[in-house]
């Protein structure tokens, strides 16, 4: 199905044309956003995650308490740390990375996740694996991307 023929292709094909000839212009609007990944109105727009999440996997709870499932069986890692609750648009910017190839999402994304973490220590990032079908659709691996990007910021080994 060509993209001019999907729902919503034709907005879409006019986005990418225009990140690529104005790459000042924000991922979601095409407003001039500076250099940014976004322009303000759209960046103050992404979805908090709210404090009331499971420390764990960050899924909503009633009091920032562990939640059920995390109760249940303890998964095999300490902590989940996200940037936005996965709603518009901060589902559309992983669209974006994950199926549009526009890898600065991964440096954006990247560099606020240094931001938010600030100086605590990690000994290193593991991204986390890509079935090889996926990886021969996209031609790249977003969590490798975002993880390299972050080893980067934060000066860990990736």
């Amino acid at each position: 199905m060509s993209i001019l023929t999907q729902p919503g292709g034709l907005q879409r094909l006019g986005r990418k044309i225009l990140n690529a000839l104005l790459p000042g212009s924000c991922l979601l609007c095409g407003a001039d956003s500076q250099g940014n990944l976004l322009c303000p109105p759209c960046a103050d727009d992404l979805p908090a995650l709210s404090t009331t999440c499971c420390p764990i996997c960050a899924d909503q709870t009633t009091h920032g308490e562990r939640c059920g499932a995390c109760l249940r069986e303890a998964p095999h890692f300490e902590r989940t740390i996200a940037l936005y609750r996965y709603d518009f648009p901060a589902d559309r910017i992983i669209h974006a990375l994950k199926y549009g190839h526009q890898l600065a999402v991964a440096a954006w994304g990247a560099r606020m996740l240094a931001e938010q973490i600030g100086t605590e220590p990690y000994d290193w990032v593991i991204p986390l694996p890509l079935h090889p079908e996926r990886l021969r659709e996209r031609g790249f691996n977003q969590s490798a991307e975002i993880a390299r990007e972050f080893g980067n910021w934060a000066k860990i080994p990736v």
